[in-house]
């Protein structure tokens, strides 16, 4: 494509495929192979669901987005819709049918929810986070010590109370 081998392709998902070019760089497909969005992501945290994806974009030096990389949500069609740094809020989840994710913030284990403008939706009062779904997330409450699982929604309301050692 535009004269770079394609060296990897990914599954489908919300009708898009990731694919990595010889220089590693990430773009999407649609299932005529079309390139829909160019390679020009360093990583795809998150492919496409409910018409967004979380993408990390090129920096100096080479990649490692585990480090300060900025990372944006965009659109189907590539538009950007947010961007920030991983250094302020680093993704935790994926966006839900109600266009809210789960990020943490800062460096430490403190979690919020945004919409895909970037809008804070609400802090959450909770020590880690086991998993996110689309409406709700499973969380901790507790030192390591004494760790309990919980449910609560996406806007912070506790849906079940910490009170489990382990879900399956």
């Amino acid at each position: 494509y535009n004269g770079k081998n394609i060296d990897r392709a990914f599954n489908f998902q919300d009708g898009l495929a990731r694919v990595m070019n010889e220089d590693g760089l990430f773009g999407f497909v649609d299932k005529t192979g079309k390139m829909v969005i160019e390679p020009q992501y360093d990583y795809i945290r998150y492919n496409f669901r409910y018409g967004k994806a979380i993408v990390y974009k090129p920096q100096e030096g080479g990649h490692d987005i585990w480090a300060d990389q900025d990372w944006a949500v965009i659109d189907r069609e590539g538009n950007e819709l947010f961007a920030s740094n991983t250094g302020k809020m680093n993704p935790v989840s994926h966006f839900g049918p109600n266009d809210v994710m789960i990020v943490s913030t800062g460096y430490g284990m403190k979690f919020k929810t945004i919409n895909s403008k970037g809008e804070k939706v609400a802090m959450l009062d909770i020590d880690d986070i086991w998993g996110a779904f689309d409406d709700g997330i499973v969380y901790y409450a507790g030192d390591l010590d004494n760790r309990k699982m919980g449910i609560m929604d996406l806007e912070g309301n506790v849906i079940i109370e910490p009170q489990y050692e382990d879900t399956t």
